[in-house]
C-alpha cells in the first residue's frame, strides 16, 4: 500500500511539472473545456476520461488510437518520440486554438517569423496539432 501511495504522489508531482512548462495564449482551463467540442480529440478525450465511446463500431479504432494519449489535469497529451529518440509528452491543441499558438510561435518577436519547417520543429517539441504542416503553411502564406 505504501508503494502505491508513493507512486500516486510521484505521478501528481510529474503532472504538475508537465503542465507548468507551457506558456500559452489561453488558460489551461479554457483549453481543457474545448476538448469536449473538438472534432480531432473528442472521441479520444471521452474514452480516456470516462471510458465512453458513442459508436460501438468505432470502439477498437478509438482504443488503438488512445494508447498514445494521456490526461493530466484534464489536459490531453500525446506520447511521441522526440528528436533525440526519447519518449516525450506533447500537449494536444484543438483546432480553435491553433491560430493563437501559431501567432505565438511564429509571429512574436522571439519566434522570428521562421519558415514552415522550423515552425513545425519548434511547435512539435511541445505540441501536437493534427495536420500541423497544413495549418502552418496556410498561416505563413497569410503572414
Amino acid at each position: 500500500m505504501l508503494k502505491q501511495q508513493q507512486f500516486i504522489k510521484l505521478i501528481k508531482r510529474l503532472a504538475t511539472s508537465v503542465v507548468k512548462q507551457y506558456n500559452l495564449p489561453m488558460t489551461l482551463h479554457d483549453l481543457a473545456a474545448v476538448y469536449t467540442k473538438s472534432p480531432e480529440f473528442l472521441a479520444i478525450y471521452n474514452y480516456i476520461k470516462e471510458d465512453k465511446i458513442v459508436r460501438n463500431s468505432a470502439r477498437r479504432q478509438i482504443q488503438e488510437r488512445a494508447v498514445d494519449y494521456i490526461l493530466i489535469n484534464n489536459l490531453l497529451f500525446k506520447m511521441v518520440i522526440d528528436c533525440f529518440g526519447e519518449d516525450a509528452l506533447v500537449l494536444c491543441i484543438p483546432r480553435k486554438y491553433i491560430p493563437m499558438v501559431l501567432y505565438q510561435y511564429h509571429d512574436m518577436i522571439m519566434a522570428g517569423h521562421q519558415g514552415p519547417i522550423r515552425t513545425l520543429k519548434t511547435l512539435s517539441r511541445k505540441f501536437f496539432i493534427s495536420k500541423a504542416m497544413l495549418y502552418i503553411q496556410k498561416y505563413i502564406r497569410t503572414c
